[in-house]
C-alpha cells in the first residue's frame, strides 16, 4: 500500500493524485488496525496456552518450561558487544509485532489526513466522506464484529489420554 500511495503521488493529475492516494490510505489504515488486532488477538492466546502450559506441566514433564536457563555475563568489551548485537534478548515477539502494527496505523492515519486536505478546497467532498466513511465502518466492525465470541459458544471437554507402545 506504501508503493500505492507513492505511485499515487507521483501523478501529474492533481485530481487523481488525490483521489488515488485518498483509497491507497484509507486501505492503508483498513490493512494495518487489521494486522494490529490480529497481533493483539495472537498475544491473547499465546498468553492463554502459556497459562495452560504453567498450570499442567508439573504434571506432565515438570517445570521444563518455567525454568528458564540465561548465558553467563560475559567479560570483555569485544564479548559484551558482540553479546550485544547477537545474543539473545528479553523481547516479546508479539509485543513487538504489536507495536510496529500500532506505530504503521498511525502512520497510515497521518496519510490519510493528509490526502483529505485537498477535499476541503474542492466540491468532491462527498466522494471522500464515502471512502472514508468506509475505511471508518471497517474499523469499526474489526472492533465489533472480529472478537472471539467464547461466551456465545457451548463446548464438550474429552481428556485425551495418550500411551506408547513399549513392544
Amino acid at each position: 500500500m506504501f508503493a500505492g500511495y507513492g505511485a499515487a503521488q507521483a501523478l501529474s493529475s492533481d485530481m487523481a493524485r488525490e483521489k488515488l492516494s485518498l483509497v491507497a490510505s484509507c486501505l492503508g489504515l483498513v490493512f494495518s488496525f487489521a494486522w494490529f488486532c490480529v497481533n493483539r488477538g495472537s498475544k491473547q492466546w499465546q498468553e492463554n496456552w502459556e497459562f495452560h502450559t504453567d498450570l499442567l506441566e508439573n504434571e506432565v514433564v515438570g517445570p521444563l518450561y518455567k525454568v528458564v536457563i540465561k548465558n553467563t555475563p560475559q567479560k570483555g568489551v569485544l564479548p559484551r558487544m558482540k553479546y550485544l548485537i547477537v545474543g539473545a534478548g528479553n523481547f516479546s515477539v508479539t509485543k513487538i509485532n504489536q507495536i510496529v502494527s500500532l506505530f504503521v496505523t498511525v502512520i497510515w492515519a497521518i496519510l490519510l489526513l493528509w490526502a483529505l486536505l485537498p477535499a476541503f478546497k474542492q466540491s468532491v467532498l462527498a466522494l471522500y466522506a464515502a471512502v472514508v466513511g468506509a475505511a471508518v465502518a471497517a474499523v469499526a466492525l474489526i472492533l465489533w464484529l472480529g472478537r472471539t465470541g467464547q461466551k456465545d459458544r457451548v463446548g464438550v471437554a474429552e481428556l485425551r489420554k495418550s500411551t506408547l507402545d513399549e513392544s
